[in-house]
């Protein structure tokens, strides 16, 4: 079996270890080592070198070498004291590098501005210790074949909320980290019930309080979700419902398919089921027995694995989780000729996923009972098979595919490799592809959502998976989506913006259009005359609906710093339109200085240019306060709730909403 392009190259650079050439020599390997007996390791040998059956990176890597580590997802505990942190850093250095990701809770972490006893200083918060673990990351992958990975997970009652919300508005801060809040069922209902919400945090004898409007909150969150993808949202209370642990469970994985207490670690492995879809029949009993087969490796790995610690090892042998998945879900449907997201589709969902389930919890019992071992408190976990999907050659996870026509980046030894593909099922299709090749943009966020919640019914851990929107995609319909996730039951929320990262592992390659919005005719505006080091310079900024939306830049004279002023602006006018924050602007452009602007407001001629931003996202700003409170006047006026669109009735002199609780007095 022969290997081209970036399959080659990964297996190369990442898993073939010295004298191995091709994956039959990995799945023999790994084979050899996880099979107890000769038929396991000959059963095992078969579904891996097919390619049915794949487990996580980890094991590919370290089954039968030195290392020996085999577990993809951990969480470790990250406590309130100097020491704690020091070794909770250290004990992530060693998890990473045996290849595993970790997710960290830093709910246990004092917020910012709290006392500090021992010093007679103040706590600098939880942002700033989470640059201890994203820079030990950094030093770990820089010598490693996997790239370093952690989630890191604050709940939203702490008061260092905000911060943590903001941690990435930068790009390259946090670079190793995915973050996700922790969403509680009662802060929906306070957003909801448009409540405050109080954000607190007790330590020895002393408590910190905040509070904001919850609604307020929640945008900030959704804010940020919209501009880059993060932070994503997992629910917490929804996970704990469903515990199978005997602890709470306060984070995930990485990638959050794997929801688990601390010092918990878990086993991944997909099947992919598009294999057993052949000559327009699915095979059901093959399916079956490769559950089967995947289970038993599974639980074959807890008994064999080196763990990186002590603590992981204990906690695992106790709870014994496993996570078997899918992948080529996708692709299966492809081959069925369905549409994604169809209600055939659906279907198709709730059958595979209930016989995985069902087959997977029988295996699972027998293996116990054969083996004399604790029940798996988890059985189904859905990862994101990044790179395994990419060996079997088929879609990830249950996602539908990114595009049939696209360039890959991958990374090896702090080097970056692109590589051009195709579908292998989409080759003879590419110049009329029929509609059941539908890509992950064309399919509605709710159809997306739908899919995650009915592989959700049938798992007792979580799912990868990505919500995508279109780049023109407003902030009030990712508030709904996120509601629509919770209520249906996923166990989190993870949304992507076409475009809000300055980075993606994806691109698609084929001729799409600019999902920005057409520029109108003409946008409201004002243009500001300001003194510089080098003369006068003029700054026009337009709106479009609320926001800064472009600026253009000239000065009085000629050359090579009115050339420059007019470069600036169409940079600037560019991020606006991409939706990069003014403030980002601000504050950057406050840094630079200029010794030619002495005397004037302004330490430079982009510091000036920032200072109007500033001033004119001031203006904008209390424009459409007028307008709100005009439009709320109006409505209260003619009788119509202003929260809900209900009518009004009169009370005591009050306007009274019997639907939502809205109540206002004259």
């Amino acid at each position: 079996m022969s290997e081209t392009g970036i399959v080659k190259h990964t297996l190369k650079n990442r898993y073939f270890q010295p004298n191995e050439n091709n994956w039959s020599d990995v799945a023999k390997r790994v084979s050899n080592k996880i099979g107890k007996t000769t038929s396991q390791k000959e059963e095992f040998y078969r579904v891996i070198n097919d390619k049915k059956f794949i487990p996580n990176s980890p094991t590919l890597m370290n089954a039968g070498t030195k290392i020996n580590q085999f577990s993809a997802c951990f969480v470790i505990p990250v406590p309130d004291d100097m020491e704690g942190i020091g070794n909770a850093v250290t004990n992530s250095m060693l998890i990473s590098k045996s290849g595993g990701g970790v997710g960290y809770s830093f709910e246990n972490i004092r917020p910012k501005n709290a006392a500090v006893a021992s010093t007679n200083g103040v706590a600098s918060g939880v942002v700033s210790f989470m640059t201890l673990f994203d820079a030990a990351t950094e030093v770990v992958k820089q010598a490693g074949k996997r790239r370093g990975a952690n989630m890191g997970v604050l709940p939203v009652w702490h008061p260092d909320i905000i911060d943590f919300i903001n941690a990435k508005t930068t790009d390259g801060i946090l670079s190793n980290f995915n973050l996700s809040v922790g969403i509680t069922d009662d802060f929906l209902e306070a957003v909801s019930l448009d409540n405050d919400w109080e954000m607190s945090f007790e330590y020895n004898d002393s408590k910190i309080t905040k509070t904001i409007k919850a609604k307020e909150l929640f945008y900030k969150i959704i804010h940020n979700m919209w501009q880059n993808g993060e932070p994503g949202i997992v629910f917490l209370d929804i996970i704990n419902k469903n515990n199978r642990f005997d602890e709470r469970i306060k984070a995930t994985n990485p990638c959050g398919e794997q929801p688990l207490i601390d010092y918990g670690a878990c086993n991944l492995g997909s099947i992919d089921v598009s294999k057993f879809y052949i000559d327009d029949i699915f095979k059901w009993d093959e399916f079956r027995e490769t559950i089967k087969t995947g289970v038993n490796f599974l639980n074959n790995t807890i008994d064999l694995n080196d763990f990186p610690l002590p603590q992981i090892k204990e906690t695992v042998e106790k709870y014994r989780p496993i996570g078997l998945g899918l992948m080529g879900f996708a692709d299966l449907l492809i081959k069925m000729k369905i549409i994604y997201g169809s209600d055939d589709s659906f279907e198709i969902a709730e059958n595979i996923a209930a016989t995985l389930y069902n087959t997977a919890k029988s295996a699972a019992e027998e293996y116990e009972k054969e083996n004399n071992k604790n029940p798996n408190r988890t059985i189904i976990s859905y990862a994101p098979t990044g790179t395994i999907s990419l060996f079997a050659g088929c879609s990830s996870g249950i996602e539908p595919n990114f595009g049939y026509k696209y360039t890959r980046k991958t990374w090896s030894d702090g080097n970056e490799s692109t590589f051009d593909q195709y579908h292998p099922l989409f080759e003879e299709y590419k110049e009329n592809p029929p509609d059941y090749f539908i890509k992950a943009m064309d399919i509605t966020p709710n159809k997306h959502i739908k899919m995650q919640s009915i592989f959700q019914k049938y798992c007792d851990s979580g799912i990868s998976k990505t919500i995508n929107v279109h780049n023109d995609s407003s902030e009030d319909n990712i508030y709904e989506l996120i509601y629509e996730a919770w209520e249906l039951g996923c166990k989190g929320f993870t949304m992507y913006r076409d475009g809000s990262r300055s980075t993606q592992v994806l691109n698609t390659t084929e001729k799409t259009e600019r999902n920005l919005p057409k520029r109108e005719e003409d946008l409201p505006g004002k243009t500001y005359k300001q003194k510089t080091g080098c003369g006068k310079m003029y700054a026009t900024v337009n709106n479009r609906e609320g926001k800064i939306y472009e600026v253009f830049i000239s000065s009085a004279g000629n050359g090579g710093c009115a050339a420059l002023l007019n470069g600036l602006g169409r940079s600037i006018s560019i991020g606006l339109r991409h939706g990069v924050n003014p403030d980002e602007y601000i504050k950057q452009f406050s840094r630079v200085n200029c010794p030619a602007c002495k005397g004037i407001t302004g330490k430079s001629c982009p510091d000036i240019i920032g200072r109007i931003l500033n001033q004119h996202k001031g203006t904008i700003e209390a424009q459409e306060e007028v307008k709100i409170n005009k439009t709320y006047e109006n409505k209260v006026k003619n009788n119509m709730c202003p929260e809900c669109n209900s009518e009004l009735r009169k009370s005591e002199g009050c306007s009274v909403c019997d639907v939502c609780g809205f109540s206002k007095c004259a």
